[in-house]
């Protein structure tokens, strides 16, 4: 008797141990690296709330819009641990670096909001999914919203820093050309009695850069303007007082400088990933990665609109 309640004593254990150790598995540790844990749309998206993620870590990297900090931030955390990294890259180029990092010792990088910039035939990246803006649904909310600051009436003025000079269905297009692209198809069938004009502006910077926009917007009388990155955000903005123009500025980008002029009411709006739902969809999809499965869709991050008025928001989920 002493000899069989031993053996199930054993087993039991056994299958316990077993089951601790599938439940180790599934215990995972994120880390979700952000531009900025102070900025006002990080702090919605860091502080959302999460449901049925009780088996997640997760730890949020303030990268205080430095790419060496981010790189910094996110080394000491595989250091310590982690299983899968969330980036929210601080600089196009910069944070290229911090890829290579976690690809070195096989950390899983999934990158989000926005793409990087570089030469993949001299670097190698490897990303276990790439998460952006739903660019259809983005840009019906973005019209939407610029239709009712002109009345569905006025001119619009598009700013991309490049385009390809010809486009077919086999035309691989960045996340912004294809913003910009679906701006206008959103535009034309939405806003007919507004007028939209793509300006392609080359990779300038600093004057050079205020001078290209100065001059776009001098071509015509513009009502509102669109733009990408924070440097033509803020040369547009830039651009607005000395020639006294009455000018709406949408950003589909966020950054210390959007912020400020969010803040003064110098940049109306910025269309972003929906922050209520950003961490908690995200999360889900990167966990159904990191198990092996296969995502039924694509997956898109969900729009929404910052409103200047305070930081009031204006949440849209798909087109409006």
């Amino acid at each position: 008797m002493k000899r069989t309640i031993s053996i199930i004593l054993l087993i039991v254990s056994m299958l316990m141990l077993s089951l601790a150790a599938t439940q180790a598995q599934d215990e995972l540790t994120i880390g979700l690296s952000v531009p900025s844990a102070d900025a006002v749309y990080y702090t919605m998206i860091t502080e959302a709330e999460l449901t049925d993620m009780d088996n997640v870590t997760l730890n949020v990297m303030d990268a205080d819009y430095d790419a060496e900090t981010e790189l910094a931030n996110v080394t000491e955390m595989m250091e310590a641990g982690m299983d899968a990294l969330m980036l929210i890259p601080v600089d196009a180029e910069a944070s290229v670096a911090t890829v290579q990092a976690a690809n070195e010792v096989g950390v899983p990088v999934f990158l989000m909001v926005s793409e990087l910039s570089y030469d993949a035939e001299e670097v190698e990246l490897e990303f276990a999914g790439e998460f952006y803006l739903d660019t259809e649904a983005a840009a019906a909310t973005a019209t939407e919203f610029a239709c009712a600051l002109i009345e569905e009436e006025g001119n619009v003025i598009d700013v991309v820093r490049s385009m390809p000079e010809e486009m077919t269905e086999d035309t691989m297009l960045t996340q912004m050309q294809a913003l910009s692209v679906a701006l206008g198809t959103a535009m034309a069938e939405s806003c007919e009695a507004a007028t939209i004009t793509q300006s392609v502006i080359d990779d300038v910077t600093g004057d050079d850069l205020f001078d290209a926009i100065d001059a776009a917007l001098a071509a015509d009388s513009f009502d509102v303007l669109f733009g990408y990155d924070s440097d033509i955000i803020t040369e547009a903005v830039n651009a607005k007082f000395p020639a006294n123009r009455g000018l709406s500025v949408i950003s589909f980008v966020y950054s210390d400088d959007v912020e400020f002029f969010l803040g003064v009411g110098d940049v109306n709006a910025a269309v972003l990933a929906d922050p209520e739902v950003f961490l908690q969809d995200s999360l889900t999809a990167a966990m159904t990665i990191l198990s092996g499965e296969e995502l039924e869709e694509a997956f898109v991050l969900a729009p929404f609109v910052l409103d200047s008025e305070m930081f009031a928001t204006t949440r849209c989920n798909g087109p409006c």
